[in-house]
């Protein structure tokens, strides 16, 4: 009765091979949105973004490296690893950046 039609909202199909960075998430516990933060979200999966989220730089394919191939990785906030480390990931993997890294070469 009190309810007021917005607009439709997309669902975000991710494939075995894809995954995302959600920008700004929903807390569900404290009902906001957590500003300024990326959750990681890996295929295969189904999901409605809530309001204020955004798929910050679309959806990506999972790096798929064979025996011949690496990634040179950096971290960008501390995690895992200190910011500003760099490490280097070797195939035969599927592998998926963390949130808290960035490919510097491939």
């Amino acid at each position: 009765m009190y309810e007021v039609l917005v607009g439709p909202v997309k669902i975000t199909v991710l494939s075995a091979d894809e995954y995302c960075y959600i920008q700004d998430p929903f807390d569900s516990e404290s009902g906001l949105n957590q500003v300024g933060q990326r959750v990681l979200r890996i295929g295969p999966d189904a999901f409605f973004l809530n309001p204020g989220e955004s798929i910050f730089g679309g959806i990506k394919k999972v790096y798929i490296l064979n025996s011949e191939q690496g990634l040179l990785m950096r971290a960008i906030a501390d995690g895992e690893k200190k910011s500003g480390e760099q490490w280097i990931v070797q195939g035969p993997c599927r592998y998926v950046p963390q949130v808290e890294a960035e490919i510097v070469e491939e």
